[in-house]
């Protein structure tokens, strides 16, 4: 068999769960073949560029998974000194290892070597198919841990599982497995791909963004529930995770003067008006009513304050009747005599103490005999005395 000694990034990166094909854990089965595919896109700038194309073995990468042969080892606590091209030695490429294999690890690309069962602490004996040929080398545990991701293949040696509501990979832990690096606990965690609860090593913080690389640093936090969702600031703890969220709590809006579910808007449909009536009482007076109305940060009530009756068209002590001590208002008056007599109605006085007749007197005018009374002094012809008595013209028959 012709034996391909040059393994990509993109091979180990999918060692552990291919698809719906992974044999679950406890399955009972001692061999799980599974098929996979090299995506031409992860591969590193470091590689040799002499190497094949990986494109080329993207139909012929093949991966068996033995059971007890994936699981962490921690008898071999690995080489002392590192040769180049041994166990451990940094390589850019397959050909610079003695073991012919050279794979990505936390620390950057290493050469690894081949095992049947026992690997340094922190690797794992994993058996894959390399184009014909089977093969076990030793390859780093959770490489991928804390990547994004959105399957598990995107994972080395877990699952794809959320994290802060988003998905990042775990490493599968309990039931015997690999033990949790340091700064990592074995927890229940949810699946992005099944929403399924698997036990994963996550990190202690709860948070793959919050490390000691990124400690201090602040990023831009979100509270949120019903009422809606308001911003501010946290920082990163680097023993406790992403702390201090200084963004407000979103409340139901409320007449106060502030943005409580933080729309950008203050005091629309304030939710708090009050429930006692809005109204106003002056003893001996009368009480007025009104409604309440948010105003400059606080409820206000619109009542009137109840006042004694004015005639002024409006009603001042809020009983229900407006200018009821003036029962003449609105009816006809007159106002002067004689010739200069003119009607009108009565109305209120501009004090509004009382009513007047709104029509206006004429002018005054010379006397004169002629049935009137012109100079408006409330005598008619009264220049002429005799007027209306008895007199006699002529004499005799005449």
């Amino acid at each position: 068999m012709k034996r391909l000694n040059w393994l990509f990034l993109g091979v180990l990166a999918v060692v552990v769960g291919c698809g719906s094909n992974t044999c679950p854990p406890g399955n009972g089965n001692n061999t799980c073949d599974v098929h996979c595919q090299v995506d031409s896109s992860r591969t590193d700038s470091t590689v040799d560029t002499n190497a094949p194309n990986p494109d080329a073995y993207k139909d012929m990468v093949n991966e068996t998974f033995r059971d007890g042969q994936s699981a962490e080892v921690s008898g071999d606590t690995g080489p002392e000194t590192i040769n180049p091209g041994g166990f451990g030695a940094a390589c850019k490429s397959n050909k610079e290892c003695d073991s012919g294999y050279c794979i990505q690890t936390q620390e950057g690309f290493k050469c690894t070597k081949t095992c049947v069962t026992d690997c340094p602490v922190g690797w794992s004996c994993r058996t894959m198919m390399v184009g014909n040929d089977l093969v076990s080398i030793c390859t780093p545990t959770g490489v991928t841990l804390c990547r994004p991701c959105k399957l598990d293949t995107d994972c080395d040696s877990g699952r794809c599982v959320k994290v802060e509501g988003k998905g990042y990979c775990g490493l599968d832990c309990g039931n015997g497995r690999t033990t949790c690096p340091q700064g990592y606990a074995c927890v229940d965690a949810q699946s992005v791909v099944d929403g399924t609860q698997v036990k994963q090593c996550l990190p202690v913080t709860k948070s793959c963004t919050c490390n000691l690389t990124t400690n201090g640093k602040t990023r831009v936090c979100v509270k949120e529930n019903d009422n809606g969702r308001c911003f501010g600031h946290e920082t990163c703890d680097k023993d406790k995770g992403w702390v201090g969220c200084d963004a407000q709590e979103p409340g139901p809006e409320k007449c106060d003067g502030k943005d409580d579910n933080c729309n950008g808007i203050t005091d629309e449909f304030p939710t708090d008006k009050p429930t006692k009536p809005c109204e106003k009482t002056v003893e001996g007076i009368g009480t007025c009513k009104g409604d309440w109305v948010c105003k400059d940060g606080g409820w206000q009530c619109t009542a009137a304050t109840p006042q004694k009756e004015v005639c002024d068209g409006k009603d001042n002590n809020c009983d229900g009747k407006v200018d009821e001590t003036w029962p003449e208002l609105a009816k006809p008056c007159t106002v002067g005599t004689g010739e200069c007599a003119a009607t009108g109605v009565y109305v209120c006085k501009a004090d509004g103490s009382g009513v007047q007749c709104n029509a206006t007197p004429g002018e005054p005018s010379d006397e004169v005999c002629d049935g009137k009374d012109n100079n408006c002094d409330g005598k008619v012809d009264e220049a002429w005395p005799n007027l209306g008595k008895p007199c006699t013209v002529g004499t005799g028959e005449c």
